[in-house]
């Protein structure tokens, strides 16, 4: 039995305020208690409401880049403190780990003493509430670790991915994300468990909706045949239009990159640019997906132009202050392949 949350005691004052004229008619003498206790659960009601409302929106301060759009959200945020006691968060495990939560997003508990927390307490809660509470940690560590706040660890955000799969708070309805699907698979080939990840690719395909099945499924395969340096494979999958513009432009950045691991460096300079005009005119791209892009074009078509041992240091220290570019490890790679290949002291 699920422990009660904001929906259990709104269902239990709905149901009281429905009983209270057949109290006031016919129970006169317990009407006080009964309408004391309508009033106790549309209290209860309102603080988990008030409380789930107040994450809500701190979880979107944490992750919007939009300046203009924090400030107006902001003024919505209520503090708990001040309108919740110890004791009502220490007796009750839905206030509780929401309240966990809140102080988690603000920096105020860890990220293992949070998932302790909720490893220990999830399974109490109806199903709805266990998968919200269970993206909104899997979406804060994935957020912190690629805006560089924490050392990304793959194997434990594969995990943590594994965690949600196990316990199936990743399923609505027998139905999978597609970007779940996309991430699970990425971890895989991140962390070199391939078998793990092709065991993945083929047995929850059937789970992904059928307008995306297809395209994910293409795009997880390139993936794991880019991870097992099968590069002509990958290519061979990635090299398509996907209807997703952000997939779309992931997928070609990677055939770039695999071409240029192929030695295809010469005809790379004019594919950048045309990539780099598509990225421009396009209206599907979000700015902030564009800017990253553009960025990581740059530093190719730099890497690809540089030979000078000066110039790779200076592209190298450049890169050093970006940290949330998607392929900065892969560019920082390729930058100490080409410096130790430069050993002839007259390129300076």
């Amino acid at each position: 039995q699920p422990v009660r949350d904001g929906t259990y005691h709104r269902k239990l004052y709905r149901l009281m305020w429905i009983r209270i004229p057949f109290v006031l008619k016919y129970d006169m003498a317990n009407y006080g208690q009964a309408l004391s206790e309508m009033i106790t659960q549309q209290n209860l009601a309102i603080k988990h409401e008030r409380l789930r409302s107040a994450v809500i929106i701190k979880s979107y301060l944490a992750s919007s880049r939009n300046k203009s759009q924090r400030e107006i959200i902001s003024v919505l945020y209520e503090s708990p403190e001040a309108w919740l006691t110890d004791e009502e968060i220490n007796n009750d495990p839905v206030l509780y780990i929401r309240y966990q939560s809140i102080l988690y997003l603000n920096g105020e508990v860890s990220l293992e003493g949070f998932e302790k927390e909720l490893r220990g307490k999830i399974h109490l809660f109806r199903y709805d509430f266990q998968a919200d509470m269970y993206y909104l940690f899997l979406n804060s560590y994935m957020r912190r670790t690629f805006q560089g706040k924490r050392k990304i660890s793959h194997s434990k955000l594969l995990g943590i991915l594994k965690w949600g799969l196990e316990d199936r708070f990743v399923f609505q309805e027998g139905i999978l994300s597609e970007v779940f699907y996309r991430t699970l698979i990425n971890m895989c080939c991140r962390t070199l468990q391939l078998e793990l990840g092709e065991y993945y690719l083929q047995n929850l395909k059937q789970h992904l909706i059928v307008e995306v099945r297809e395209e994910a499924y293409i795009y997880c395969k390139g993936m794991l045949r880019m991870a097992q340096e099968r590069h002509l494979e990958a290519i061979k999958y990635l090299n398509r239009k996907f209807s997703h513009p952000p997939l779309d432009l992931r997928a070609r950045k990677i055939v770039l990159m695999l071409k240029y691991d192929q030695g295809e460096r010469v005809s790379l300079e004019n594919e950048i640019r045309a990539l780099a005009s598509c990225i421009e005119r396009s209206t599907y791209l979000n700015l902030e997906i564009k800017t990253e892009a553009k960025l990581e074009l740059q530093f190719l078509d730099t890497l690809i132009r540089s030979f000078k041992n000066s110039e790779l240091q200076k592209l190298k220290e450049r890169l050093r202050e970006l940290k949330g570019l998607a392929y900065r490890n892969w560019l920082f790679e390729k930058i100490d392949e080409k410096l130790n290949c430069v050993h002839i002291p007259l390129l300076d």
